[in-house]
């Protein structure tokens, strides 16, 4: 086999493998775009844990209110409470 015909061959393989990879992945593990407005909502409820309230705030990117919260619409979430034992 000449050297050129085993290149090629190598380069099938290759480029057959990728195909397979790129198709077999999980939509999940989509590229998840970082740039976009950001919207932070803010959740206040009644705890059962503490005394007063507790507080959510959860910041989304290109998420629209009322749609399915996607793996890449999440940015961060916190919760704050005067937390007692």
């Amino acid at each position: 086999m000449t050297s050129f015909a085993s290149k090629v061959r190598s380069i099938f393989r290759v480029s057959a493998l990728a195909a397979v990879c790129a198709v077999a992945v999980p939509s999940g593990f989509a590229v998840c775009l970082q740039t976009g407005p950001t919207t932070t909502y803010q959740f206040v409820g009644q705890c059962t844990d503490c005394s007063g309230t507790g507080v959510g705030l959860l910041t989304v990117r290109n998420y629209t209110l009322g749609n399915a919260l996607e793996y890449c619409n999440f940015v961060s979430f916190s919760y704050t409470s005067n937390l007692t034992a």
